[in-house]
């Protein structure tokens, strides 16, 4: 923070960045990318070092429901959206639907979204079967509407699954009889 001294965006940095800055002065290195798993509005502190100190770094993030449709946030308000649009080199949206939302939404910015979905691609591989008499299937997403985690409850129901829900409330996860082999 003593490197912003009167900064509006002093506390958003160092929240943002953590000690980042301090360990970069010590080190004496440059940072290649400030990647944001969502868009929020602390992004503008990752901003604010680049255009400060680094003009090189390039600072991305991810966006997924809550933290891009306006609509979702508490008073329909996502904090300096427009400042986090003309800063931020890129933003990857994790569907067509985002990306589209943003082209519509703020026009002038369409070009810096793009869509990367969560996931991981074929390996080219197949995990070893596990060998006990039951498959286990868990989510650790948030237990929200949105997240949908009820349509694997809903599709473990028929399958005469058991249900279960941790005392943590984050996972669900049920056991279905199989014959060791997926799909």
């Amino acid at each position: 923070v003593d490197r912003f001294p009167g900064d509006p965006y002093a506390e958003i940095a160092a929240y943002t960045l953590g000690g980042m800055y301090e360990k970069m002065g010590q080190a004496d290195k440059e940072i290649d990318v400030v990647y944001f798993y969502w868009m929020f509005p602390e992004i503008m502190g990752a901003i604010r070092y680049r255009d400060m100190y680094q003009p090189s770094l390039k600072v991305v993030s991810r966006a997924h429901g809550g933290d891009l449709y306006e609509d979702r946030r508490s008073g329909g308000y996502a904090g300096l959206r427009q400042g986090v649009l003309a800063g931020i080199d890129a933003v990857f949206s994790i569907s067509d639907h985002g990306r589209a939302y943003v082209g519509r939404a703020y026009p002038a910015f369409a070009r810096k979204c793009f869509t990367a979905r969560l996931g991981v691609g074929d390996p080219g591989f197949e995990n070893a079967q596990p060998e006990e008499a039951a498959l286990s299937v868990v989510s650790c997403s948030f237990v929200v509407y949105e997240k949908r985690v009820h349509l694997i409850v809903d599709g473990g129901e028929g399958w005469g699954a058991a249900v279960t829900i941790p005392h943590d409330k984050v996972r669900v996860s049920f056991a279905i009889p199989w014959e060791k082999k997926l799909l």
